[in-house]
């Protein structure tokens, strides 16, 4: 699945990397779960459409990123406590702002959205989940008021890759993911072609966020963050 956002961007960082040279004057612990193609684990190393951008961003500011895997839960947690410093392709809602920092700008756009079996119930609301096997994926963020209409009795999975298996193997009826990376995910699994988006919840930012643990480090780094953006942004 080619992304032509991604594509155009890619050749901006690329031209940007090359004109900055890299300073390790201070290292930031960014967490991330498998999100292709925004941030995933390939070969032990992190790749992605969003690390790409974190690269660039912290050459510039003259710091160096490491990169973390974990499980999105916890990488929750780590960054809410500050054991991690950052966390990337993160959502904003008004909880996570209690312990997260945001720049003003996200890394990209995406949609939270409802996956079912090609020839499975028809999903045309989110009351039309009342009654049905729905999955979701553990400290996910769906958008304002998604989870308290989803039915009482809800599946929690570990990652994308799981709901979705589960939902090709009809253990349950309908799964909440995000469109890009599921779709992405579904050809992995050989699935795209019997699993679609039956339904949109909500349109939004992916930002990366920086745990307020970091205190006056943090609101620098966001500050940083800010300006280069910002200038990335320009280019594309």
């Amino acid at each position: 699945m080619k992304n032509p956002v991604y594509s155009l961007f890619m050749v901006a960082l690329v031209l940007l990397s090359a004109s900055f040279s890299f300073a390790a004057a201070d290292e930031i612990r960014f967490v991330y779960e498998d999100y292709a193609p925004y941030a995933y684990q390939e070969n032990g190393e992190a790749k992605g459409f969003h690390v790409d951008i974190i690269r660039v961003v912290c050459s510039r500011i003259g710091v160096t990123p490491i990169f973390l895997h974990r499980p999105w839960a916890r990488a929750i947690e780590d960054v809410r406590t500050g054991v991690a410093d950052g966390i990337i392709s993160i959502f904003k809602n008004s909880e996570r702002e209690k312990y997260l920092y945001y720049p003003d700008l996200g890394l990209s756009e995406e949609e939270s959205v409802v996956f079912v079996k090609r020839d499975g119930p028809e999903v045309t609301t989110i009351q039309d989940l009342d009654g049905l096997k729905v999955g979701i994926i553990r400290g996910y963020f769906y958008g304002e008021g998604v989870r308290e209409q989803l039915p009482s009795k809800i599946y929690e999975f570990l990652d994308g890759e799981m709901l979705l298996r589960m939902l090709g193997e009809n253990r349950i009826s309908a799964g909440l993911g995000i469109r890009n990376t599921g779709e992405y995910m579904l050809e992995k699994l050989d699935y795209e072609d019997q699993i679609v988006v039956a339904l949109v919840l909500s349109k939004r930012q992916m930002y990366v966020g920086f745990s307020k643990e970091m205190g006056e480090r943090g609101k620098r780094l966001v500050e940083d963050f800010n300006r280069e953006l910002k200038k990335l942004k320009v280019i594309e």
